[in-house]
């Protein structure tokens, strides 16, 4: 793994936006093929879910519906992570606050030696579908937050580990690794 890796590093190093990967959840059993961009600023995407949040709350005026609680507090904590990445730090409810260190941008490494590759989903295609569970959320301001963030431009960014068994393919300026 370490050579894929190596690989990973040299071709962003180089100027490689794009990666293509083929890939199976370790949650769902999803196997699909993905394209990220990897070279996309998590800040950018913050910025435009901001920007965004502020649209739909204007179009809503007034209204004090689980919809605009949602975007309330979305926009809140998107502030917040904004603030935290402008200070060189991470947002503080962050479930992997301080685990990584980014190697290059698009490859992250956790303090166990294990790697991401993380970017921007331009493109999905299924090619093994998963097994997803039916969510149960908490009440109904969680399941509109969940639902939101996932049609903000942060819900397109992904992480996927770099784990044998998980990675079959990877495709970047013009080079194919098959690893299956």
């Amino acid at each position: 793994m370490q050579n894929l890796v190596d690989q990973f590093v040299q071709h962003l190093r180089n100027g490689a936006q794009y990666v293509g990967v083929t890939y199976t959840s370790k949650k769902h059993g999803e196997t699909a093929r993905y394209t990220l961009l990897v070279r996309q600023k998590y800040t950018d995407l913050i910025e435009k879910s901001i920007l965004e949040c502020e649209i739909r709350l204007n179009e809503l005026g007034d209204q004090n519906t689980v919809e605009a609680m949602a975007l309330v507090e979305q926009k809140a904590s998107l502030e917040e992570s904004l603030k935290a990445h402008r200070e060189g730090r991470q947002h503080e409810s962050y479930t992997k606050k301080g685990m990584y260190s980014e190697v290059v941008p698009g490859i992250a490494q956790f303090d166990d030696g294990t790697f991401e590759l993380r970017g921007v989903q331009t493109a999905k295609v299924v090619l093994v579908p998963g097994i997803y569970k039916t969510v149960n959320h908490r009440n109904e301001l969680t399941a509109a937050k969940a639902k939101l963030r996932s049609e903000l431009p942060v819900g397109k960014y992904k992480s996927l580990a770099l784990d044998l068994g998980y990675i079959h393919g990877v495709r970047m300026n013009g080079t194919t690794v098959e690893i299956d």
